[in-house]
């Protein structure tokens, strides 16, 4: 099984729809599962996953997972917003690799975007706040950054490989 490239129609089936309802529900489960320890999480390493796998439909599922996350934690804007473009940013990122790349390539991307992820969230504080709010809040999460890019990573390395190869017995 290929992911399909990107302009590639396919139609929308049931079975389609579950496929991107089961990993909707995947992502935001793990996310909620480990949310007590801070800056490490799970759907880094699923986005990838899926969009390595499942191609455009992990759009989809990103957005259901946005949608639930701002059902559960509120529609606020300085966090909600950048939710919507940081993870399609990964997707198109993930995008740039070949499943047949090795975990390290991956685990590389991940610890990337980790420590890139609160930059990229910082765009909403620029707006609203100015330079001064922008700044004082993508200096403060440096450390936080640092956690998210050593976390990603090393869940990149141990279970790149084995989800990699589970998700591969399924037929899409």
């Amino acid at each position: 099984m290929t992911s399909e490239p990107l302009g590639k129609k396919r139609t929308f089936t049931a079975k389609r729809a579950c496929f991107i309802a089961a990993m909707a529900s995947i992502i935001i489960v793990s996310k909620e599962a480990v949310s007590s320890i801070p800056n490490v999480e799970p759907v880094s390493l699923l986005v990838c996953l899926f969009s390595a796998h499942f191609g455009a439909d992990t759009l989809i599922a990103i957005y259901i997972f946005d949608l639930v996350e701002g059902l559960i934690y509120g529609f606020h804007p300085l966090w909600w917003v950048p939710y919507l473009y940081v993870w399609p940013i990964l997707w198109l990122l993930s995008r740039l690799l070949s499943r047949k790349d090795p975990p390290l390539a991956w685990a590389v991307l991940l610890g990337i975007f980790g420590l890139c992820f609160g930059a990229l969230c910082t765009l909403p504080y620029f707006a609203v706040g100015k330079w001064a709010a922008g700044l004082a809040y993508f200096l403060s999460g440096l450390s936080f950054d640092l956690i998210h890019c050593i976390a990603n990573f090393i869940v990149g390395l141990v279970l790149w490989k084995p989800l990699d190869r589970a998700l591969s017995h399924i037929e899409y």
